[in-house]
């Protein structure tokens, strides 16, 4: 049986527009985004949106949109790229800063959302950090 991939950000992104019924033009008026920027998220224009902008889309989308299915392949290691970058931020002052755990760093290793010709840097890195803590913190019951 083929293993099902995670569905990459930018056709989540179209996807939840979709289904909630609304142009582009009507995100953009919810997001405070142009339309230019929404249009080139989706078609993957744009590979790798700020964790900021996934964080406005998922809010008007009312969804989150870093959640996707559970499957089989979800822990294979992230492009090659991305893992020698990672590597390299997680002696930076920034990693130490983070107080990365173990369970972190590995999910890092995990990540599917680089695109394999992107240039991954610090800042990618510590935004996932942060994103995936602000999404752990508000899952986790109050």
């Amino acid at each position: 049986m083929p293993r099902a991939e995670p569905l990459p950000i930018w056709e989540r992104i179209k996807n939840a527009r979709q289904r909630a019924g609304i142009t582009q033009q009507e995100l953009s008026m919810r997001t405070g985004m142009t339309v230019t920027a929404i249009s080139g998220l989706e078609n993957g224009r744009r590979r790798t949106p700020r964790y900021d902008t996934i964080e406005r889309l998922s809010e008007a989308l009312e969804c989150n949109l870093m959640a996707h299915p559970p499957t089989a392949d979800t822990q294979r290691p992230c492009c090659p790229k991305a893992l020698k970058m990672l590597d390299k931020f997680l002696v930076t002052d920034f990693a130490k800063m983070l107080k990365i755990t173990k369970a972190e760093r590995r999910d890092l290793r995990t990540l599917q959302f680089f695109h394999p010709h992107e240039s991954v840097d610090t800042t990618d890195w510590v935004d996932w950090v942060r994103l995936r803590r602000k999404i752990r913190d508000q899952s986790m019951p109050h």
